[in-house]
């Protein structure tokens, strides 16, 4: 399933209680702006590749809370956080590969709050150390992380 080039902005979308259980699922470089609301609450991503490579989110709401990366691999690599909100509050990270490398985080708020589990790969050096205030980590996380 793909949603290349999509733009979500102005309005809700939920895949909130979705299973991402196989197969390949492209969201990029998928637009998340001008105050749209997407929902990935508990959201199981259990076995397929899911990308967000080069994905912007800039001025919208995106909730990743509850969500279960436990198999597969989900990538955020070159995503850009420009603005908005980006929740994986109490997200569980166990036995999937889910990657931040070359992410850029230079505005708007992430939370990574109550999450479960070890750092995604490239999470630490994306954001930098110390991270900054607008990037909320567990304290277990925010040592550098390949």
């Amino acid at each position: 399933m793909t949603f290349y080039l999509a733009a979500f902005s102005g309005s809700r979308v939920t895949f909130s209680d979705a299973k991402f259980t196989g197969g390949t699922v492209n969201f990029s470089p998928t637009e998340f702006s001008s105050g749209g609301k997407v929902y990935f609450d508990g959201a199981e991503f259990t076995g397929s590749n899911v990308s967000f490579y080069s994905s912007e989110f800039s001025g919208s709401r995106v909730t990743f809370s509850d969500a279960k990366f436990t198999r597969g691999t989900v990538s955020f690599n070159a995503a850009r956080f420009t603005g908005g909100d980006v929740d994986f509050n109490n997200a569980e990270f166990s036995g999937s590969d889910v990657t931040f490398h070359d992410a850029e985080f230079t505005g708007g708020t992430v939370n990574f709050l109550d999450v479960v589990g070890p750092a995604p790969h490239g999470l630490a050096a994306a954001v930098g150390t110390p991270p900054p205030a607008r990037v909320n980590l567990p304290s277990a996380w925010q040592s550098p992380i390949s």
